[in-house]
């Protein structure tokens, strides 16, 4: 009996370990690549376990109040036990935009934000600020 239960238990495990595993997150961006004149648009989800994470983010992104970007909205990238963090230029017509994932809130927070100062110009760098972020799973 001892037996039966370590193949089964053996089994499972190869089996778990053999599926690719579901990520938990999901971040989406939509762009002309112009965001100057059309906005962005961002959709993410994050702590789902039954694969629709990258279905949510994709929902959210064309939800989102930039009509002429929303159509653009792809998903950039799923993650499990991370973080994620969007900044952004608040005043509409400038360019200034950056988004994250990493391991840590304060590293993607960060990330977002050098990118957003990156391409808000000079006059507009510090206005960048972080609009989102949240964690997935066990990041924090």
């Amino acid at each position: 009996m001892i037996r039966i239960n370590v193949a089964t238990a053996a089994a499972c495990v190869m089996a778990l370990a053999s599926s690719p595993a579901a990520a938990e997150g999901a971040l989406a961006i939509g762009s002309t690549g112009n965001i100057t004149a059309d906005g962005l648009a961002i959709g993410f989800s994050y702590n789902w376990s039954d694969g629709q994470e990258s279905k949510m983010a994709l929902d959210k992104c064309k939800a989102f109040k930039a009509p002429r970007a929303t159509p653009h909205c792809r998903l950039i990238d799923t993650f499990k036990d991370e973080c994620f963090a969007a900044a952004m230029d608040r005043k509409e017509g400038t360019p200034g935009a950056g988004w994250a994932i990493a391991k840590s809130k304060s590293s993607a927070e960060k990330r977002a934000l050098e990118s957003c100062k990156a391409t808000a110009g000079a006059s507009r760098r510090e206005q960048c600020v972080v609009t989102s972020s949240a964690c997935d799973g066990t990041a924090q």
